[in-house]
């Protein structure tokens, strides 16, 4: 009562009023389009972006994806970057396995948003030393203070944790498919909203932003459905000894002389105290009266559930029987009274259990001879009463278990989805709110942090915490009740108006978030980067800082550099460009020697040195680059009639316009090139080797590795002065076993193009190993 008046007080009469006029019409509330917030301290450009990110990680989290996002993504960078060159394409961004080096480094990561940040940040790495410099120091600083790294872990768990709810977290309020799909919790919980009085004058704005009045709508629901089955019930009650004192006489009490009486509120509350008689004939008063005997229980059973003229028949002979004392005595009096029969007028009516009770001698059995009473027709007897029978029956049956039945069983369905749908959406707010606190308390480290505060996300998130609009702090303040407490959970007495209105405000204020989910996902992002060095900091293969060295020429100096995608990696050293050293190199070598793995490592190392500052090495130095371009296995295509030589053609002539186009002071380039020209014979391939790195050996701004098996493009190094001959490392061992070391040194591998015999047989070595590797794979699969 206490809490009824107190909830009762704060609403007004008239909005009462019209509140359950709403409930009880059955106004089916709906979720009410409101006008966006307006963005807080940011432009529309800065907006756009941000609610671009969330969109983009639902297409991550949802596999929409496609090759196509990708230039999307570079063009389109994330907020707070002002560099939107881009440094490297599709193609080079599959070619170096760019998502394989994503999901190993985000395997760390742990949040939808910090894996989406670091996809981002790896497709568009940028020549911004400020801001490379800025996650670098991010990164350093989770390193250095461990009880940072600890609770920033902690509280991404949380989110992560909400993220993996059966119904998703706060990303689901973006994705539409949540709405149009009727079996989700968005589309079901419609119906628990206001929708044709929300904005009604009389009832004012807002009502569906107002706990209490969604609160007296929750009761409101809940009475109507409440009502509805209980009157279902009694109904049934009234219906089951309805029936049963119309047909057979049996009433549910008597009169002063002792006759039997049907009284239907009795019979009503009957029908509320006993609800399982609605579902088993045996339990109704008819039913009872035959309980003694097991064939008029199965007859009347039968009866009652399929409804055969023969079964109403048989129930009517024993009725006869009990009446004349023989089988079941008592009940079968009312009956014989029902039916106006008695021994001196049992033919002056068309009684139906008269009619049939003429047929029955004192033993219960048919009688063979004429009718007991004169003027009793035994065809009347038979045929007509079988016919009223059938039509008592049929109609009877079909009203309860048809009409009857189905309304209460819509009726249980009402409650049971109000009672589910209610609690798991109760369930999901409390994850909700969970991770709403995890966020706020990630957002003031960010915001008191003196590195990560530097950041323009950081004053974003501050501006959405500490600033937020009226709406959001609404929600932030319905977040902080009980309700929404793990321990209420299991629960099933809570505020429902402060469920419904959370959820109503998530979806209203979602845009505002987007900055925060963001700034989220970037300092999930500098977590699993920090992750990543503490997990490889005493390993042989480490990660390091990137020092960039602000030459005129290119330069790429690396010590012990890895590929991350490798499950036993080995580290290579290489000094390319910077004057003292060439800056364009031809490593020669068999396939299978480790001269693309070598190249993707240096791929993979400026695309992590120019997104995070990080480079998988023990010490790294290079310049800022441009552009990226690789040629490591362009792909025939039988829909664009493109043999794999051709491919190779195409896709060399658009490198070579690249680089010339961008042959300016200051321009940078990296240039990756694995067997170019293949798919031909090899004298062809080497001479247009040959060609092309000629054409380009006076580009002083570009570092150029060309792999190759060929001979004739080690001649580049003497002929040009401009390349250097590298080979992979490969010694042979006694008994016809070659030792691939994968590592890169200096010089021409002399055997591999010299002698025959030993080529030959480490291709056939090379074979066999592939053989058993793949027998190995089978047996594993």
């Amino acid at each position: 009562m206490f809490l009824r008046k107190k909830l009762f007080s704060r609403l007004s009469t008239h909005r009462l009023l019209f509140i359950g006029l709403a409930a009880l019409i059955g106004v089916q509330p709906i979720l009410v389009a409101v006008a966006p917030n307006k963005a807080v301290a940011l432009n529309k450009n800065q907006q756009r972006q941000y609610v671009r990110f969330v969109e983009q990680l639902l297409q991550q989290s949802t596999g929409d994806q496609s090759k196509a996002a990708f230039t999307a993504a570079a063009v389109g960078p994330l907020a707070c970057m002002q560099n939107k060159k881009i440094i490297i394409d599709a193609n080079a961004w599959l070619e170096l396995q760019g998502d394989a080096l994503v999901k190993v480094l985000s395997d760390k990561a742990e949040t939808s948003f910090g894996r989406e940040v670091l996809r981002q940040t790896l497709q568009q790495p940028t020549d911004d030393t400020k801001l490379i410099g800025m996650r670098q120091k991010q990164v350093q600083a989770l390193i250095d203070d461990p009880k940072l790294y600890d609770e920033v872990g902690k509280q991404l768990r949380r989110i992560n944790e909400a993220e993996k709810e059966e119904n998703g977290g706060i990303l689901a309020y973006w994705d539409e498919s949540q709405r149009e799909n009727t079996g989700s919790l968005f589309h079901r919980s419609k119906g628990f909203y206001y929708s044709m009085l929300s904005n009604n004058w009389l009832l004012g704005k807002g009502i569906n932003n107002n706990r209490r009045y969604l609160e007296a709508a929750s009761l409101l629901s809940m009475g109507r459905i409440a009502f509805e089955l209980l009157f279902y019930l009694g109904l049934q009650g009234v219906m089951e000894d309805g029936v049963a004192y119309i047909t057979f006489g049996l009433g549910n009490g008597t009169d002063e002389t002792g006759s039997d009486l049907w009284n239907p509120w009795k019979s009503f509350k009957t029908g509320l105290t006993q609800p399982y008689r609605s579902f088993d004939p045996r339990q109704t008063e008819a039913g009872k009266a035959y309980n003694r005997d097991t064939a008029t229980r199965q007859a009347f059973t039968h009866l009652m559930r399929y409804g055969s003229a023969g079964d109403l028949y048989k129930i009517l002979q024993l009725n006869y029987k009990a009446r004349s004392g023989v089988g079941l005595g008592g009940p079968g009096r009312a009956v014989h009274r029902a039916a106006g029969w008695s021994a001196t007028n049992c033919c002056c009516g068309n009684s139906l259990c008269k009619k049939i009770a003429t047929k029955i001698d004192e033993n219960g059995s048919w009688r063979q001879d004429q009718d007991v009473h004169p003027g009793c027709s035994s065809s009347l007897g038979t045929g007509v009463h079988k016919a009223v029978a059938a039509g008592i029956t049929a109609g009877y049956t079909y009203y309860r278990f048809v009409t009857m039945y189905e309304m209460l069983k819509s009726t249980v369905g009402k409650a049971k989805h109000y009672v589910s749908t209610m609690k798991e959406l109760h369930i999901h707010t409390i994850h909700m709110a969970r991770e709403m606190n995890a966020m706020q308390k990630l957002a003031g480290m960010v915001c008191d942090h003196e590195v990560f505060r530097a950041s323009c996300t950081a004053e974003h998130m501050h501006e959405v915490i500490g600033h937020p609009s009226e709406d959001l702090k609404k929600l932030f303040e319905v977040l902080k009740e009980s309700t929404f407490t793990l321990s209420k959970a299991k629960s099933h007495i809570y505020a429902r108006g402060n469920v419904l209105l959370a959820h109503q405000m998530f979806g209203k204020v979602k845009d505002e978030l987007a900055p925060l989910l963001q700034g989220i996902g970037e300092l999930d992002a500098a977590y699993a980067m920090a992750s990543n060095i503490k997990a490889y900091q005493h390993s042989d293969t480490p990660f390091t800082f990137v020092e960039f060295v602000p030459d005129v020429q290119a330069i790429i100096k690396l010590d012990q550099a890895w590929l991350p995608m490798v499950k036993q990696p080995v580290a290579n050293t290489i000094t390319l460009g910077g004057g003292a050293h060439p800056n364009k190199i031809i490593i020669t070598g068999p396939n299978g020697g480790g001269k693309s793995v070598f190249l993707k490592t240096l791929g993979c190392c400026v695309l992590l040195a120019q997104s995070w500052g990080i480079v998988p090495a023990k010490k790294a130095q290079m310049s800022l680059f441009d552009g990226v371009c690789s040629c490591i296995h362009p792909q025939e295509s039988i829909e664009h009639e493109l043999s794999t030589f051709m491919a190779e053609k195409l896709r060399i002539d658009a490198i070579r316009q690249y680089v010339f186009q961008n042959n300016k002071p200051g321009f940078k380039g990296l240039l990756l090139l694995d067997e170019p020209f293949k798919g031909t014979v090899d004298a062809e391939s080497a001479d247009r080797i040959y060609e092309f790195g000629k054409e380009i050996a006076p580009l002083n701004g570009l570092i150029v590795l060309i792999a190759t098996h060929v001979e004739k493009p080690i001649n580049l190094a003497p002929n040009t002065g401009a390349y250097a001959n590298y080979h992979v490392c490969i010694n042979e061992l006694p008994g016809g076993i070659f030792e691939r070391k994968f590592t890169i040194e200096p010089g021409v591998l002399r055997w591999w193009f010299d002698d025959p015999a030993k080529r030959s047989k480490f291709i056939d070595f090379v074979t066999i190993e592939k053989h058993k590797e793949q027998l190995k794979q089978s047996a594993v699969a």
